[in-house]
């Protein structure tokens, strides 16, 4: 259902589903069966489904529960078809960073990136964004040098936004050091503080070069509540490497994009 409900305004073969899902032809054709059967898929004259009116109308009872994400999906909408990628609204959710929403426009059937539903640890050097504008000392890594850190976070206010170089292998290993007994949590979180001292955390002026090309995982900008608090983060997957004038370039729409949001939601970004 993911897949669809991220590109509502085209349809999918079962052949494009398994080659985006990754499951069984046979499992597919049973799974797509059932949701049409119970109306959350409708099918059309060429075999391709998308999203039906018994799931449109539940997801509208759902609105209240998912406000900020109901608010802000025109606008990534919009974004994910101007740059033609992934965009992805990423909200706290006690110590986790989960992704409440995920839009695409045309992307190859192969295009990887986060998903609905997916989570990492509240916990450095994941979700920057939530603390560059307010020390959260809970999120800070104990015994290590954070001069870095402290550095990437002074730059991402200046230009208002993050770009995640760390992989989704780093987040896995994260993901797994928050469920070790509460006895090795101690270990798990300097672990995860060697990941804040990686040069290849976030980029700094001077260390992208003209003519080369970077991965970057996701480049990311900040929603404010009306108390100046960030609640979520608008993210860009991009679908390639990018130079370092094309990583500005997605920064600096993110930050655009993330702002209207703020604006309509009533947030305040905070001054300077």
């Amino acid at each position: 259902m993911s897949t669809v409900v991220c590109s509502p305004h085209r349809g999918f073969t079962v052949a494009e589903l398994v080659r985006r899902t990754g499951i069984s032809r046979a499992t597919a054709h049973a799974v797509v069966g059932q949701l049409v059967a119970c109306g959350w898929l409708v099918r059309d004259d060429h075999g391709a489904v998308t999203v039906g009116r018994t799931f449109a109308a539940l997801s509208r009872g759902l609105e209240a529960v998912a406000p900020l994400a109901t608010l802000a999906r025109p606008h990534l909408l919009a974004l994910a078809t101007r740059l033609d990628c992934p965009v992805c609204l990423a909200e706290r959710d006690g110590d986790a960073v989960v992704i409440t929403d995920r839009v695409t426009a045309s992307v190859p059937a192969s295009a990887q990136g986060p998903q609905i539903g997916d989570a990492a640890p509240f916990r450095a050097p994941y979700g920057r964004e939530f603390v560059a504008w307010t020390e959260n000392p809970e999120w800070w890594p104990p015994e290590v040098d954070d001069s870095r850190l402290r550095t990437v976070l002074a730059a991402i206010r200046t230009r208002g936004y993050s770009v995640e170089r760390l992989g989704d292998d780093t987040v896995q290993l994260l993901q797994g050091f928050a469920a070790v007994p509460e006895s090795t949590e101690s270990i798990a979180r300097r672990i995860a503080g060697r990941f804040a001292e990686s040069a290849a955390l976030d980029v700094l002026d001077g260390e992208l070069a003209d003519g080369e090309l970077y991965r970057v995982v996701t480049v990311a900008a900040p929603v404010f509540d009306p108390d100046s608090t960030v609640i979520a983060t608008v993210r860009i997957v991009p679908p390639r490497h990018l130079s370092a004038r094309e990583i500005s370039r997605y920064g600096v729409t993110a930050v655009s994009v993330a702002d209207a949001i703020t604006a309509e939601w009533g947030g305040r970004k905070p001054a300077g």
